[in-house]
């Protein structure tokens, strides 16, 4: 420990007198602490010589002699004891303003001891000195430090310093002073004082324990932390503690700082979001510790119900897509979401009870590998602290078995339009709707496309075409295919191609009433004539018939023997068209007949007279029948109608 003399107002000059210089001083000493508070304390006083005291009215009030110097006024005065008093103020200082208060805490490696002495004469020359060891060894007698010799005016009051350097961090000391007279004679040491130095803050109190989640979030309603002083090179006087909004510097902030003595921090309620706890130290010396950060978000209420942005099946519907799926989105809010959870249950479930729940950070959601039937998704946001959002249902039936259709039973591979129409006998096994579509024979484009609509499971009714495009026009003859779909609810859909069918536009019509005969291509007419049909006896069956056969030239025998009423000889013809083989009936030109159309059959007797009509066939005046066999193919209809 070095010790510095940093005397001032030395009279330079001026040593000390010699022994039997009389004089006399009284002092205090004030130990002052650093935050301001004062402690003055009187020092024991010394015995008193044989020489005499001046009063405090002689020593500040000069005598009507005291125009002299104070030198000659000392000399002049009563000689007075060798012994001076100890010194009754001093104050301790360390660097910066304030002094130290009794074992308070210095916190500077240099103490300066300012101790206040007060002249009696000016031939007396006075200094301080002061001794100081570590707190624990005992006092030697010995000064440590000693001032410059002062001489001071009789009642006049200075303070010497008296410096003490090389303080070791941490370590106590206790000091007394005294004074020092010119004649060698000291004062007895005064009652001194205790102080610490400490140089460094103390270290930050270190997180023993807390209800809350450090960085992370919570739920607790009441606060409690535990912590754990660290100390330092003063001993811990306080703790002080803030509770500030996260993410604000501490540079920039001002903490509310509450001053407890308790390791132990306890806030019943506190607002939901995100915070920090700062927790400090304060020593004996004044000083704070960095502040220790202690983060932690607090969470009440549940998250906000998600919401969906796009689900495929749509929920309350039925579909046949291979991978559900669900997308949404979450409102953002104070406490962020840890994801989400969901629950995959059979059947159509109104509530998520005694679920099992599958954690997933996404905001999608494809459910691969589920198999046709009803199902339902519950769906939930989950918030840092684990609170769950009320759930979002979807409900969906998935079907992806096609319905199936029969094999296609067709009326006939070739019909007249639009007298004849093409029927088609098919079964499917779901309800579906039920679509057919007619193309042309080498043709991608549908001529025509028709719905049959929503067909329970079972026989198809309806499947039938007339050969018309719309009601008043009718496909061209020629051949085409028809394609029966079969689509259920969700879009399963089956298909079926029959084989080629042949629409064909030429037909005969016959007229047993009106004994007429009309040629149409669709429905143009070609040709039209007057015929004669079978008589009462062998009347003409209706019917509708095609050509069988053309035969030219052809000679009809009859097929009842001679004698019978209904005999008739060989009869040759110009052009026969055979159109019913069952029963033998020909549309042909008659030579033997001249009359024809309305009354030609209307009387009974044996056919084949201008008035008895035929024996069933339509017989037609060689002039038309020419056109009309030209005209004809084999396989044209022939219409008959009353």
């Amino acid at each position: 420990m070095a010790i510095v003399d940093t005397t001032t107002n030395h009279l330079a000059g001026d040593p000390l007198s010699g022994p039997g210089a009389p004089w006399a001083t009284r002092h205090l000493w004030v130990l002052r602490g650093v935050a301001g508070v004062s402690l003055a304390v009187a020092a024991a006083a010394g015995a008193l010589g044989t020489g005499h005291w001046l009063s405090d009215h002689a020593r500040h009030t000069p005598s009507a002699t005291s125009t002299a110097s104070p030198r000659r006024f000392a000399a002049q005065a009563a000689p007075l004891s060798q012994t001076p008093a100890p010194p009754e103020r001093a104050v301790l200082t360390a660097a910066g303003p304030g002094g130290i208060a009794n074992w308070g805490w210095a916190p500077s490696p240099t103490v300066t001891l300012r101790v206040s002495l007060v002249g009696l004469r000016e031939s007396v020359p006075l200094r301080a000195q002061a001794e100081i060891q570590p707190a624990g060894q005992p006092f030697t007698g010995q000064p440590t430090v000693s001032g410059a010799p002062l001489r001071l005016e009789a009642g006049r009051v200075n303070q010497q310093p008296l410096t003490f350097t090389d303080l070791v961090n941490g370590a106590r000391y206790h000091w007394r002073a005294r004074v020092l007279a010119g004649d060698g004679h000291t004062s007895a040491w005064s009652v001194g004082g205790v102080f610490g130095v400490s140089t460094t803050a103390p270290l930050p109190p270190q997180l023993a324990a807390t209800n809350v989640k450090v960085a992370g979030w919570s739920t607790a309603g009441k606060l409690l932390f535990r912590w754990l002083p660290m100390g330092g090179s003063a001993p811990v006087s306080a703790f002080q503690y803030a509770i500030v909004r996260h993410g604000v510097a501490l540079a920039t902030m001002r903490p509310r700082w509450t001053t407890t003595g308790a390791t132990v921090l306890s806030v019943p309620a506190w607002r939901e979001g995100r915070w920090e706890l700062l927790l400090r130290t304060r020593d004996d010396a004044g000083r704070f510790s960095t502040p220790t950060v202690v983060p932690f978000s607090l969470a009440y209420h549940a998250p906000a119900l998600p919401t969906v942005v796009l689900a495929s099946p749509r929920s309350g519907s039925a579909s046949n897509v291979k991978t559900p799926s669900l997308s949404w989105t979450s409102e953002r809010d104070v406490v962020p979401l840890r994801g989400y959870q969901y629950a995959i249950v059979p059947g159509a479930v109104s509530a998520p009870a005694h679920v099992a729940w599958t954690d997933t950070a996404s905001n999608t959601l494809a459910l691969a590998g589920l198999g046709d039937g009803q199902w339902t998704v519950f769906l939930h946001a989950v918030n840092a602290v684990g609170e769950v959002s009320r759930p979002v249902r979807w409900s969906f039936s998935l079907d992806r078995q096609a319905p199936k259709l029969s094999r296609p039973v067709v009326s006939d591979a070739s019909f007249t339009a639009p007298v004849e129409r093409l029927r088609v006998k098919m079964a499917v096994t779901k309800t579906s709707e039920v679509t057919y579509r007619i193309y042309m024979a080498g043709h991608v484009t549908p001529l025509i496309t028709r719905s049959l609509g929503m067909l329970p499971p079972g026989p198809i009714h309806g499947l039938s075409w007339n050969g018309t495009t719309t009601p008043r026009h009718l496909a061209p003859a020629g051949n085409y295919r028809m394609v029966v779909t079969a689509m259920d609810a969700v879009g399963n859909q089956t298909a079926v191609q029959m084989p080629l069918i042949t629409v064909q536009t030429k037909h005969i019509l016959v007229s047993i009433r009106k004994d007429e005969m009309w040629a149409y291509d669709g429905t143009k007419l070609v040709y039209h004539t007057l015929v004669s049909n079978g008589g009462p006896d062998t009347p003409t069956l209706p019917g509708i018939f095609h050509v069988e056969a053309k035969i030219p030239n052809m000679v009809f025998h009859s097929p009842w023997p001679k004698g019978s009423p209904l005999y008739y000889p060989p009869s040759p013809t110009n052009y026969a068209m055979l159109y019913n083989a069952n029963g033998g009936y020909f549309i042909h030109d008659s030579p033997w007949r001249s009359n024809y159309g309305p009354g030609s059959n209307s009387v009974a007797g044996t056919p084949g007279g201008n008035f008895t009509g035929t024996h069933g066939c339509t017989n037609v005046p060689l002039s038309a029948m020419t056109e009309f066999y030209s005209w004809t193919d084999v396989g044209t209809l022939v219409q008959v109608v009353n």
